[in-house]
């Protein structure tokens, strides 16, 4: 039991709480407290907003007497989450400053609510981008069935030397395989297994062998895995195969 408690030990246990997923207990706790400050308020919010009790969130929001970016972006990101992208694009809207973070949550938003072309527009007036933003866009389009756009959007992140993650390489696979793009899907997989600094992810192996197994291919999808020849490939590859195989994606004698 703490003998005394100030607003940083208020804080800690409401962000604590929050940030655990225990919102219903972190809403107590900030209720209780006798004074609060921006900190308070952001955690509550984005605690709120995340676990979308999306009007509570928004009621501490417009009590808020001064609001810092990241609870204007939670709100952003929770509206949007909840199908209220129109109340997120006002919010937006309203937002006196903006980072990447909030610009992206914005892009997310409408990319998850199936407006792909005003995510882009979005996309293309956004003063910077980071690799969270490119791979957006890239799965948007890859999950809507525009393989060829989502390519296109990975050849221009790699024109203004962007380095790629993991999770570049899961939206350009997606978008071979919603397409049938096999020789695509082989090109980007042997670009993978070559830059040792991404971790491979059963994702990756999943797509593949999931285009290649449908093409009549798989023999493809096996050769460039055994040249990896570590244990995690091959765990990751049998993982793969068996959810494949799972689906019934695997043609008979492939």
């Amino acid at each position: 039991m703490m003998p005394k408690r100030n607003i940083v030990s208020w804080n800690a246990m409401v962000i604590g709480l929050a940030g655990n997923g225990r919102t219903q207990e972190a809403r107590e706790v900030f209720e209780m407290m006798p004074d609060r400050n921006i900190i308070s308020c952001t955690a509550m919010v984005t605690g709120l907003a995340s676990s979308g009790r999306i009007q509570e969130a928004r009621e501490v929001f417009e009590m808020m007497p001064e609001r810092n970016i990241v609870a204007w972006t939670a709100m952003v990101t929770g509206l949007a989450r909840n199908g209220r992208i129109q109340e997120a694009r006002e919010v937006f809207e309203m937002m006196p400053e903006r980072d990447v973070f909030s610009w992206n949550a914005m892009v997310t938003g409408l990319t998850r609510n199936g407006r792909i072309e005003e995510a882009r527009e979005v996309f293309e007036i956004m003063p910077e981008r980071d690799v969270v933003s490119w791979n957006c866009m890239m799965t948007a389009y890859a999950h809507h069935g525009c393989g060829r756009e989502a390519i296109n959007i990975f050849h221009k992140m790699q024109d203004i030397g962007l380095k790629p993650n993991d999770m570049t390489y899961v939206g350009l696979l997606t978008a071979c395989n919603h397409d049938d793009l096999v020789e695509e899907a082989l090109k980007f997989f042997n670009q993978l297994v070559n830059d040792t600094s991404i971790k491979l992810r059963e994702d990756h192996l999943t797509c593949l062998v999931n285009l290649c197994s449908r093409a009549g291919r798989l023999k493809d999808a096996v050769d460039p895995i055994k040249r990896i020849g570590s244990k995690q490939s091959s765990f990751l590859w049998r993982a793969a195969f068996a959810k494949v195989h799972f689906h019934g994606d695997v043609k008979p004698g492939s």
